[in-house]
């Protein structure tokens, strides 16, 4: 019996070339994420994939879920070095934790958006993560950390020029004023 099995191994030997690689190698392959290939390709797709359907998920009201896939996006797009869509996904994470009533953890994703924009120089994204952060702070009860936030973000949308980063802390700074009753403040916010 051995000396069969021998023959067939030895018979066979110079056919193994021709063989397929193994699944494992496959996934090896798939799951070889090059970094700095942020715009295109297969991981790239597979991130936006993962984004899509988070916002289908979100949509649909399964916000669990909808945090799990964009956790994997993001974790894709971190490989990639992609911080901008990265800050992105942990915008929409933490939008699904406010709703899902976990507060700690959309602190913990809207500071990682807030730290990720800071370290790119991007004020805009700045800008919008300590909104959302102020709003975090805001709904909670804490309205001094909140007002806090959105000065600073004020600070920040004013050399920009953007209206929209602008007029949202504005804004929110006028929805702080209503929550304390400064009526007159907030309407001339």
């Amino acid at each position: 019996m051995m000396h069969r099995l021998s023959l067939l191994i030895v018979t066979l030997a110079p056919w193994l070339w021709l063989v397929p690689p193994s699944l494992a190698s496959n996934l090896e392959q798939q799951l070889n994420i090059q970094p700095h290939n942020a715009t295109s390709g297969q991981s790239r797709d597979v991130a936006d994939q993962w984004m899509q359907l988070g916002q289908q998920q979100a949509a649909a009201g399964e916000f669990s879920q909808a945090t799990q896939a964009w956790a994997a996006a993001a974790d894709i797009y971190r490989i990639l070095g992609d911080t901008q869509a990265q800050g992105q996904a942990y915008s929409a994470m933490g939008y699904a934790f406010v709703n899902l009533g976990n507060y700690p953890q959309a602190e913990r994703v809207f500071r990682l958006r807030t730290a990720i924009a800071r370290d790119n120089n991007d004020s805009l994204g700045v800008v919008f993560g300590l909104n959302n952060l102020g709003s975090l702070q805001v709904n909670q009860g804490r309205l001094n950390d909140g007002q806090t936030l959105f000065e600073e973000a004020l600070l920040l949308a004013r050399p920009t020029g953007d209206a929209r980063a602008i007029g949202l802390s504005l804004s929110n700074l006028g929805w702080v004023a209503f929550q304390r009753g400064d009526l007159d403040l907030a309407v001339n916010l």
